[in-house]
């Protein structure tokens, strides 16, 4: 599917030059720079075409005004400079360019970010058959009705309110259906901060919370892990740090072997343009905010912003990794310190990475801890040690199969598939880990607002959509379909189909009463 969720993408060698860099940098044509006479002399060398024709790219002026538009959409902009000063940025957007002549194939880009010509051992490819994204006449309009739409409403946003009544009462119904017809993609990051009350947390209340907890990371990662073991002896306080030091250690372990199989397709997280660590300043850039970028900078005693302490304390300098996936490597660290108790678990990854691609990593950061632990989300339960509210939602969703589509639940039953082997990946990462944006933007636009809610409702309507297929079905071709599911279905036909379905909340509530019930029951036996 197009967020290529799948561990894929091709690793680079650490240990490319600064020079290669800076020659891919100076050589792309995505940055809107004057070429000197050297530069020019190399745009115009030839590049083999898949046809066995030479190509000069510098000719191809029709596809490179196309790009121009896709270059400056939201998630491009995201994607090369993390919404930086573009002038201090632009070196690293020219490091992090897809049009580099030279390096081999032209990457060519959703509006999302995410690659369109990759193979699925993460190799690009030259493939000139892949339309170019266009927007029709009547569709600019449509969006720029909306946009205006959305900047009425947020001119009468009131931003002083509680974390806890963010939505004005008086315009609910009006915000609920504009966010269930879906957010101007060029403003969803102001929305979805105004949402979470995200700049507030920044602004006000935590100011610099999040430039201390990066640097508390890295600290923390070089010196507990150093205590000797036998002072623990003379000092038990000390085996309490070590011990601390190692539960640290285990989680951000279980980060790192993530972050590398999160969106692999996606531009900014792809590992082609591994940075090294001479061009560590280049990546300053993509923290917006100077008080972090400057706490980053003060790191400048060790040999990067990314690496691993091994037992011995010695740096593993192979782990270093793009600028996308070292901001996410940062945000998901920084939230397991946040909150100690539930650190980090698998599917956490997909939500701060979708953030990232059109969010700063401080705004990533607040919006990740506004949707665990706020309402109307309150995540936090279901990536707890226990899952407890994983296995309540669960529930919730197999007694709504049952309500609404009594003959495909019972066909289900029939072939012993469960809902676990489908629904769980969809409910616990909101479906960020297996579908495209387009689907899964959506999905969010309405789920910072309503919460759990509208995951139910996209569950149902994926399934009736799917039902007719799914009825002739048996055990192991159902399985094989809701693998590829992502690529047979429409976002916005989803979208539609999910806001038809008459979904009550009480229908919520009285199978969350059940479910507790039930626990409660089992319990009681245990204990008796």
């Amino acid at each position: 599917n197009g967020n290529g969720n799948g561990n894929a993408a091709k690793t680079s060698s650490p240990s490319k030059s600064r020079t290669g860099s800076r020659s891919r940098s100076s050589s792309s044509s995505g940055s809107g720079k004057n070429r000197t006479s050297k530069e020019e002399a190399t745009a115009t060398t030839t590049t083999p075409h898949k046809n066995g024709s030479a190509k000069k790219d510098s000719s191809n002026s029709t596809k490179k005004k196309k790009n121009v538009d896709l270059a400056e959409s939201p998630a491009m902009r995201r994607t090369m400079s993390y919404q930086g000063n573009k002038k201090k940025s632009s070196k690293h957007q020219d490091l992090r360019s897809a049009q580099s002549e030279g390096c081999g194939p032209t990457k060519r880009l959703d509006k999302f970010g995410f690659i369109l010509n990759m193979d699925d051992q993460g190799n690009l490819y030259d493939n000139d058959t892949i339309p170019e994204e266009t927007s029709s006449v009547v569709e600019v309009s449509r969006v720029e009705r909306k946009e205006r739409e959305w900047k009425g409403i947020m001119g009468n946003w009131d931003t002083n309110q509680k974390p806890n009544n963010l939505i004005m009462k008086r315009r609910r119904k009006r915000l609920l259906r504009r966010l269930r017809q879906g957010v101007p993609h060029s403003m969803r990051e102001k929305i979805w901060c105004l949402l979470g009350n995200v700049r507030r947390r920044i602004d006000n209340d935590h100011k610099g919370y999040y430039a201390k907890l990066v640097h508390k990371g890295v600290r923390r990662s070089s010196e507990e892990w150093n205590i000797p073991t036998d002072m623990t002896k003379v000092n038990p306080s000390l085996g309490i740090a070590l011990q601390s030091a190692k539960s640290f250690r285990a989680v951000q372990d279980t980060i790192d072997r993530d972050i590398h199989r999160t969106f692999p397709r996606h531009n900014m997280f792809h590992e082609e343009d591994l940075y090294d660590s001479e061009s560590e300043g280049d990546l300053l850039v993509a923290v917006p905010n100077e008080e972090v970028s400057g706490c980053i900078e003060q790191l400048d005693t060790y040999d990067s912003l990314d690496f691993d302490i091994q037992h011995n304390g010695s740096v593993d300098e192979n782990n270093h990794s793009g600028g996308g996936q070292a901001a996410l490597r940062r945000v998901l660290r920084a939230y397991s310190m946040h909150d100690v108790e539930v650190g980090y678990c698998q599917g956490m990854n997909f939500i701060a990475a979708m953030f990232l691609t059109f969010m700063s990593e401080e705004e990533s950061f607040w919006l990740l801890v506004a949707v665990m632990n706020d309402a109307p989300c309150r995540m936090r339960g279901m990536f707890g040690t226990d899952m407890t509210a994983t296995h309540q939602v669960l529930h919730v969703a197999d007694k709504l199969i049952h309500q609404f589509f009594p003959r495909l639940a019972k066909h289900l039953e029939n072939e012993n598939v469960h809902i676990t082997m489908y629904a769980t990946q969809w409910l616990l990462t909101l479906y960020t880990s297996s579908f495209q944006f387009d689907l899964v933007l959506r999905v969010w636009d309405c789920y910072l607002a309503e919460g759990k809610k509208v995951a139910y409702r996209v569950m149902l309507a994926l399934l009736q959509q799917s039902m007719p297929v799914l009825m002739t079905l048996s055990f192991e071709n159902i399985l094989a379909y809701f693998r590829d599911i992502a690529e047979k279905v429409d976002g916005n036909a989803v979208m539609e189909t999910a806001m038809k379905i008459p979904l009550k909340t009480k229908h919520i509530v009285k199978y969350e009463k059940d479910w507790i019930a039930i626990q409660q029951e089992q319990q009681q036996q245990q204990q008796s």
